[in-house]
């Protein structure tokens, strides 16, 4: 029984592909020739899909007349790289993570201390202190208003 199509193997451990490489080559005679029915049933999945894999010539196979012939090799071979194929997805996926969390991390750091930047030049400007006095608030509004109503008119 090989269990790489049926299941994700991003969630299987290494010890669980050791013991699904051990189940399929107790299965597939690497030195057999294979149908593509047998091929399909050894490998776990549809006759339809394994046809499109031949076509796609992911399938090493040699014709026979007008059938297909897959040694066991071939099949054990096929088995192998979808597996590194899926763990360098993965490892692709994490290294991409890691690398925007990186980016993140030190967009975050270059933002807060420009907020210190600018609350230090804020505090500077106004001899330490964050904000302006209530009066202070209330003039800057007045000429403000007062400023507005001179334009309307």
């Amino acid at each position: 029984m090989f269990i790489a199509f049926n299941c994700n193997l991003w969630y299987c451990s290494n010890e669980e592909e050791v013991q699904m490489s051990k189940i399929i080559a107790h299965e597939i005679n690497p030195n057999a020739y294979y149908t593509t029915e047998e091929a399909a049933e050894l490998l776990k999945i549809p006759v339809r899909t394994f046809q499109l894999m031949i076509a796609r010539k992911e399938v090493k196979g040699v014709k026979m007349g007008r059938r297909w012939r897959f040694l066991g090799w071939d099949l054990l071979d096929l088995a192998g790289r979808n597996k590194r194929k899926r763990r360098a997805t993965l490892e692709a996926w994490t290294d991409r993570a890691k690398q925007k969390q990186e980016t993140d991390k030190s967009l975050r750091a270059s933002i807060v201390e420009r907020c210190r930047e600018i609350q230090a030049a804020i505090l500077a400007e106004r001899s330490g202190r964050l904000l302006p006095d209530s009066g202070e608030l209330l003039n800057q509004l007045r000429e403000g208003r007062d400023d507005e109503l001179s334009n309307m008119h």
